[in-house]
């Protein structure tokens, strides 16, 4: 909250049973609550085995540090994605996700934050879109393969 700039937005995968608890946890914080996005999934799929439910989406939260948005155009609630190859990482997400949501909520130079880089979807995203990127990863191993994902895009 300390770092994040006035009208600025935090967009974060949830496992759908904690939606309720990340909500609350955001608005203590004093984040404001702003939508939620249905990332559809492709392929095979997880399930929930304690409360018998096959997951065939996943949520993205959206949060707001102040009153507005200042958006060119608006953006679907709804991603259709496609399924990761999740071989050098096993949290690999799809870039169709992110690059969905930085096309419409940011601009050109504008500064990404991932605070769980992982493999570097979002910093691939962001360099493809023209976008300035900051990648943070508690695991060194995740970091290695961030810079290898990046060092793939064409110059």
């Amino acid at each position: 909250m300390r770092v994040l700039k006035h009208n600025s937005i935090i967009i974060t995968y949830v496992p759908n049973g904690f939606i309720p608890s990340i909500i609350d946890f955001m608005l203590k914080a004093g984040l404001k609550y702003w939508w939620i996005n249905a990332v559809i999934l492709e392929g095979a799929f997880d399930k929930h085995f304690q409360r018998r439910v096959t997951i065939k989406w996943k949520p993205l939260l959206w949060f707001v540090k102040g009153d507005k948005l200042i958006m060119p155009d608006f953006m679907s609630d709804l991603i259709l994605s496609n399924k990761p190859e999740k071989i050098l990482h096993g949290w690999e997400q799809s870039s169709i996700d992110a690059e969905h949501v930085l096309r419409i909520l940011t601009v050109e130079n504008q500064m990404i934050l991932d605070p769980f880089v992982g493999m570097g979807t979002t910093a691939v995203a962001a360099i493809k879109l023209k976008r300035r990127f900051l990648g943070i990863d508690i695991d060194s191993n995740a970091l290695n393969a961030a810079r290898a994902n990046i060092q793939r895009l064409p110059k």
